[in-house]
């Protein structure tokens, strides 16, 4: 009975461990998705300023990336990255500390615990000097 009780402990430590990294996989996989969102809507914006001044191929000088004036690397540069954003499968090669994490899980699914592994004693006084 002290085996099972051990073993379901253990065991429930570990699924608490796993999914508590896989939430922040979750998480940090939301996030990069709104990221990506966001600079697609940045990127739009500086495209329709790229196309109303009239700037299809690059035009960046110093003055232009110091001001973030995203709009002078032109609307070829500027609709190649929308596409590219916009087309992106996965996020996960561009996620600070995902592999990581993906890591971790891997190595608690590589635990293997079972009860022939469990050797229960009990004591029955304490240790003297001899």
């Amino acid at each position: 009975m002290t085996t099972s009780q051990l073993l379901d402990s253990v065991n429930a430590e570990l699924e608490k461990q796993k999914s508590f990294i896989q939430d922040q996989i979750i998480g940090k996989r939301k996030i990069a998705r709104e990221r990506r969102m966001d600079r697609i809507a940045q990127l739009q914006e500086a495209l329709v300023l790229a196309k109303a001044t009239g700037i299809v191929e690059p035009k960046i000088d110093e003055a232009a990336n110091q001001l973030n004036m995203e709009y002078m690397r032109g609307t070829k540069a500027i609709e190649a990255e929308i596409q590219l954003l916009k087309n992106r499968k996965n996020d996960d090669s561009f996620i600070d500390g995902i592999r990581n994490l993906q890591e971790r899980i891997a190595s608690l699914n590589a635990i293997s615990l079972g009860a022939e592994k469990i050797k229960p004693a009990a004591i029955d006084q304490l240790t003297t000097i001899p």
